[in-house]
């Protein structure tokens, strides 16, 4: 696998994050488990790579995920042949494969009311004692600036104390590939980063840069999941993720009528690529309000 570190090296040079690096890495090792290890990665021919498309589909993946491992291959065989470690990209006239366009999967009102309520249960019912005082603030937080903002699980984890700027009402956020945007801080969570920063200065870690703290230091990615399984359960809703709030929140801007280039701004994307999934989704929620609204009282 000497090819697919130089690879990796080459993306950290790039400054890709090493979480991109990581689903590269494995999007390819797929490819390579397929071929049983018997194929070296430069001698692998176009109909191999279709097999192992079509292969991927036949047990059930996901269109998306399976696209996904497309980039990924197409990625790695055009720097091979900039490298010059293969004649020719067996991708070159290879079409990706085609991903129904789905409606994102969002968070209804409900859902965010009754996870909040869990959030400021400070006796730790129904989460396993987990929780206490300190964990109500910090998850309140935490998840109120999801609904608000929809950054990144890597973004909000990687906020510092530093980052918050309560007197022009803003944040910091670090994005992908080292992008730095500042995001509006709203006056609802600006109040419950307030009282977790009150509560976080009783803390043992509290000298640590990371706004997030966890019982024995940061609080990690994998720390925010289980959080939110946590009290999701308690809650009574389905199991949320980090990257539901994300398109939670994209699908409401829409909805609500945010122009494009605002909401690119916010959410810290560089293309118009997803924009187009959630203008759907809020068109498709405007016209069943407007059916029911012109239709809704049995008029014929």
């Amino acid at each position: 696998m000497d090819l697919l570190d130089s690879w990796s090296r080459h993306l950290r040079a790039k400054n890709r994050s090493q979480s991109t690096i990581d689903s590269y890495r494995a999007d390819v090792m797929h490819l390579v488990d397929h071929l049983s290890g018997k194929v070296e990665l430069e001698d692998v021919t176009a109909r191999q790579i279709e097999d192992f498309l079509a292969a991927s589909l036949d047990r059930g993946l996901a269109p998306a995920t399976v696209a996904r491992r497309y980039r990924s291959l197409q990625q790695l065989y055009r720097w091979l042949v900039v490298e010059g470690e293969v004649d020719a990209n067996p991708m070159a006239n290879m079409d990706a494969p085609t991903v129904p366009v789905q409606p994102p999967d969002v968070l209804t009102g409900a859902e965010i009311t009754a996870l909040l309520d869990a959030c400021r249960d400070r006796t730790g019912a129904g989460n396993n004692g987990r929780s206490g005082p300190f964990e109500a603030r910090r998850d309140t937080a935490m998840v109120l600036l999801l609904v608000t903002t929809g950054i990144r699980a890597s973004e909000l984890i990687g906020l510092t104390v530093d980052d918050i700027h309560f007197n022009v009402e803003t944040f910091r956020v670090l994005g992908k590939g080292g992008r730095e945007r500042s995001v509006t801080l709203l006056p609802q969570p600006a109040e419950a980063l307030d009282r977790y920063l009150r509560a976080r200065r009783k803390h043992a870690e509290r000298s640590s840069p990371a706004l997030w703290l966890g019982e024995k230091g940061p609080l990690t990615d994998s720390g925010l999941r289980q959080m939110l399984e946590r009290r999701s359960a308690s809650a009574g809703i389905r199991r949320v993720n980090p990257h539901l709030f994300r398109h939670t929140f994209a699908h409401l801007a829409k909805k609500r009528g945010m122009a494009d280039e605002q909401l690119m701004a916010i959410a810290g994307w560089n293309t118009t690529q997803m924009l187009q999934r959630y203008g759907a989704s809020a068109t498709a929620e405007r016209a069943r309000e407007a059916h029911r609204t012109l239709f809704g009282d049995d008029r014929l």
